[in-house]
């Protein structure tokens, strides 16, 4: 079952990393005024300046933690908090 679920994780994770452009371009790209440099701190935040083997080895730490971050809606609740909500 173990090496079941470290394949799941692993064709999921390969599935985000496959969709085209970036976690961060739907914080930037709509606004033409930020900079460069805003840009590689995004993307430090969310740690997608490191190489893919610790990306995925933080994506599992948080998923094995229920940590599934920050909603992209205005009130900015946790997701895991929003998932029974349904609103």
């Amino acid at each position: 079952m173990v090496p079941l679920l470290v394949g799941i994780t692993i064709v999921c994770f390969v599935v985000i990393h496959l969709a085209p452009g970036s976690p961060t371009d739907l914080q930037t790209d709509l606004n033409p005024r930020v900079s460069a440099e805003a840009k590689a701190r995004l993307q430090s935040m969310y740690d997608l300046d490191k190489p893919l083997y610790k990306q995925y080895l933080l994506w599992v730490g948080k998923l094995a933690t229920l940590d599934l971050g920050e909603s992209f809606s205005p009130d900015h609740r946790p997701v895991l908090d929003k998932i029974p909500d349904r609103s």
